[in-house]
């Protein structure tokens, strides 16, 4: 009884000596998948003799980007083309062929009051899978290398990939429309020169 009693005050103190940590975030703002937690030995996590396990963070989503986006009309002509819709309201960009919705994504439009992304109509008019972005100036001067997957559709305003964002759904960009890499790619493969892109509200 007395060697049972012994072991069990150290599996105790063991236990108590324990810290779970929680899973480290990939570069995309996304939990590291994990099928257990990883114990480290440390101070922290315990209270009262007690292991205090941390719940595990959730991602967090933007409201604007609860979707799905409601169906938007075709621009005028349009039957069985392929289109983009970006609904700013809701930082949604749809891809239509006519009428039906193909597929949707969370993006990043630009920071409303200084750097507004542009409505209207507008026509995609090259493809470039890779190219250095930079604009601004002074202390909102941005360069970055090798961004993938970008389609212009008004001047300087492009559909592009954003390694640097990971709040997809809220609206920070210099006004282009941020988005996450393989999304960009799905748009970018869906698109010819001249499709529509309607930008709103």
């Amino acid at each position: 009884m007395k060697v049972r009693a012994v072991l069990l005050g150290i599996a105790a103190l063991a236990l108590a000596a324990t810290v779970w940590t929680l899973p480290t975030e990939l570069g995309n703002g996304s939990p590291t998948p994990s099928s257990s937690p990883v114990p480290q030995v440390g101070a922290q996590g315990v209270a009262d003799g007690m292991v205090v396990v941390p719940p595990t963070p959730t991602p967090t989503v933007s409201p604007l980007c609860a979707g799905p986006a409601p169906v938007t009309p075709p621009p005028d002509g349009l039957t069985g083309e392929h289109w983009v819709d970006v609904s700013i309201s809701q930082q949604i960009t749809t891809l239509y062929i006519g009428t039906t919705p193909v597929q949707q994504f969370c993006v990043s439009t630009g920071a409303p009051g200084t750097h507004d992304t542009p409505q209207g109509t507008f026509h995609v008019y090259a493809k470039w899978p890779m190219v250095d972005l930079h604009g601004g100036s002074g202390a909102d001067a941005y360069y970055y290398k090798d961004v993938k997957w970008v389609v212009p559709f008004d001047g300087v305003y492009y559909f592009h990939t954003a390694y640097w964002n990971n709040s997809f759904g809220t609206p920070i960009s210099h006004g282009c429309v941020n988005m996450r890499e393989d999304d960009a790619k799905v748009l970018y493969d869906f698109v010819s020169l001249g499709d529509r892109v309607v930008v709103h509200e």
